[in-house]
């Protein structure tokens, strides 16, 4: 079969990894292209993070059941927390310092090791907190392999330096890496679980595969640098902790606030309840991700280089961007709402009007979200980091408040539908945003005459 230019086939982007590793030079594509490609190689690590689990999930549902996948979708969503804390603000700040030093190999070099060594810091930190918090908190002791063996995400996920790749514009070989990795935990998933009981692997499994991926991505990022190891120094690395410390703040937020949704549901609601709303997560996840994650990360480094050298050009791009995922959203949407209970049905083996309720209300906060993600996006490019932070932080905590409560008082549809308030609350601060900051975003023209 013909792939075109540049082909997207599974052997292509082998031998896109094999020229990674060898350090070979690959020609320039022009901007658009470039975030196109960058686009579908994203897509493509999105389908392999979202697709092969869904795969195995049928599997796994009538292996474990609702409530012991529940059991795993809890420990998840605890760990979750510690995988942000050591991504910190590093996918966005080190991201932008490496689109804008790319063209000098010591300067990147020095930037990737300094944010390498601080999420070095940070897996150490996580650690101590998970053990802090089996081994004392009741009611999690009893688990404790279950907590372990999850937390190999996180070191597997401070090792894979995708915002080096972001910010250098060449995502073919997390698409690579990621295929392998997912590929490999379906594999793994259905060779060694077999029984109920054996639910606690499932997190073990997945972490393997994490860890072998990230540490692949490490050795091939620093063979692209060519500049040699370099040891960094400890203000090199206080450096990196202040630059990301905003973008930390409001990402702690958020991802806090997505991974509170089921541990508040893990706490007020029986095992299987909350493996229903995990898998209307999972699959809300999948329409998110497949799409919008790739878009962001794609136009994220295009955007921040243009606005160097037009605010107001880089404005309009996103702008025009951001109209048409809207309206995209709204169309698949309403398919997606129409069809909710075939897809629960067709993933769990067996209808489940929990989770086919559950997906339908986290569909209306998607919307609502894609709607304001690339606006809310660009505060970052346009250097409003603080503004970006308050925003998201703002909107998050009232959402952590709503779903404890909302779980608490309404079981999972407390959380919810607390999805569809918060996104609704962060477009019009988005908004206000822009009218109160017409130069800086390049709303307006004027500092671009100035420049």
């Amino acid at each position: 079969m013909d792939n075109g230019p540049e082909g997207y086939s599974f052997g292509a982007l082998l031998s896109v990894l094999r020229d990674s590793v060898r350090g070979r030079p690959r020609s320039a594509s022009p901007g658009k292209a470039r975030v196109l490609e960058n686009f579908f190689s994203l897509s493509a690590l999105q389908v392999a993070r979202y697709v092969f689990p869904l795969i195995a999930l049928p599997y796994l549902l009538r292996v474990v059941g609702f409530a012991n996948y529940g059991l795993i979708a809890f420990a998840q969503a605890l760990v979750a927390y510690l995988v942000t804390l050591t991504d910190y603000g590093f996918n966005f700040t080190a991201t932008r310092d490496i689109a804008q030093h790319r063209s000098d190999p010591r300067s990147v070099s020095k930037i990737f090791f300094s944010v390498m060594f601080a999420k070095a810091l940070l897996v150490l930190v996580s650690l101590g907190i998970l053990v802090a918090i089996v081994f004392t908190v009741p009611g999690f002791a009893r688990n404790w392999p279950l907590y372990l063996f999850t937390f190999g995400s996180v070191p597997g996920n401070a090792l894979f330096p995708t915002w080096f790749f972001q910010g250098i514009e060449d995502m073919k070989c997390i698409a690579v890496l990621g295929f392998v990795d997912r590929l490999l935990f379906t594999l793994l998933l259905f060779v060694f679980i077999r029984h109920s009981w054996q639910y606690l692997y499932v997190p073990l499994v997945n972490s393997v595969g994490v860890i072998i991926a990230g540490a692949a991505g490490a050795v091939i990022a620093i063979r692209r640098i060519g500049a040699g190891i370099i040891i960094p120094r400890w203000n090199e690395i206080c450096a990196q902790f202040k630059a990301g410390w905003h973008v930390f703040v409001s990402n702690a937020a958020v991802t806090g606030y997505g991974s509170t949704r089921i541990f508040a549901v893990g706490l007020f609601a029986a095992p299987a309840i909350t493996g229903a709303y995990a898998l209307a997560e999972r699959l809300t996840g999948v329409a998110y991700s497949f799409g919008m994650v790739p878009l962001q990360q794609a136009i994220y480094p295009r955007l921040a280089e243009l606005y160097v050298r037009s605010r107001t050009r880089s404005f309009q791009v996103m702008a025009a961007l951001q109209r048409l995922v809207t309206m995209a959203w709204i169309a698949l949407a309403l398919v997606a709402f129409w069809v909710a209970p075939f897809l629960v049905r067709l993933i769990a083996g067996a209808g489940s009007p929990t989770a086919a309720l559950a997906f339908r209300l986290l569909l209306v906060g998607v919307v609502l979200g894609n709607a304001n993600i690339l606006r809310l996006q660009f505060l970052l490019v346009a250097g409003l980091d603080k503004t970006y932070s308050r925003i998201v932080l703002g909107e998050s905590l009232v959402g952590i408040l709503l779903s404890f409560g909302g779980a608490y008082a309404w079981s999972y549809l407390g959380p919810a539908a607390s999805v569809i308030a918060v996104q609704a609350v962060g477009i019009i601060l988005a908004v206000g945003v822009v009218w109160r900051n017409p130069v800086a975003v390049g709303a307006r023209a004027a500092e671009d005459a100035g420049a």
